[in-house]
């Protein structure tokens, strides 16, 4: 289930903190991170939410910088928290973009990923599945906190190409959209 982050700012940054010292997460957090998860007081240049399990407890985050000037998300973040795979989890991640299409309509969605990380895999799965494309590479892009230098894989989403796949895969988690965009 998704929720706001700023609800869950406290258990957020617990669950933040602990991942910091577990060699698991190094592809996730940068060579010098911030111990204050820094969770916007608005949404006008981030949305940011948290996947919670069936108990309320955090189990994942998802953050989007905004670009008003052309009404997209210029990256995202993901932090998936559970060591095992959590149908919850996937689901939020699905739910994420639907939203950022169809509840905020941005107009294309930019994202990159480590390459090599355990989620590279999923994420070129889940970009061809719903019509994005990746856009490159960047090599010795990002500094990790265990001190080592990756290469960074870039890619984008439209709305257009997304919606078509999404209206054929998920056409019932959308109809809760489809009103409210028709009155705009």
């Amino acid at each position: 289930m998704l929720a706001r982050a700023f609800q869950y700012k406290e258990a957020l940054t617990r669950v933040v903190v602990k991942s910091l010292d577990d060699p698991f997460y190094d592809y996730l957090w940068d060579f010098y991170t911030d111990f204050n998860v820094n969770i916007a007081d608005s949404n006008c240049y981030n949305q940011q939410w948290v996947s919670l399990d069936n108990t309320f407890n955090v189990i994942g985050y998802f953050g989007a910088e905004i670009d008003r000037s052309c009404n997209s998300v210029s990256s995202i973040r993901i932090a998936n928290f559970c060591k095992d795979k959590s149908i919850a989890f996937s689901c939020d991640l699905k739910e994420f973009f639907i939203r950022l299409f169809f509840r905020y309509n941005y107009s294309k969605i930019d994202f990159s990923v480590v390459v090599g990380c355990r989620n590279e895999a999923i994420y070129d799965k889940f970009i061809n599945r719903y019509g994005g494309r990746i856009v490159g590479t960047f090599k010795n892009h990002r500094r990790l906190q265990n001190g080592s230098l990756v290469d960074m894989k870039y890619y984008e989403i439209a709305k257009g190409k997304f919606e078509d796949k999404a209206k054929v895969l998920h056409p019932n988690q959308l109809k809760k959209y489809e009103n409210k965009n028709e009155k705009r």
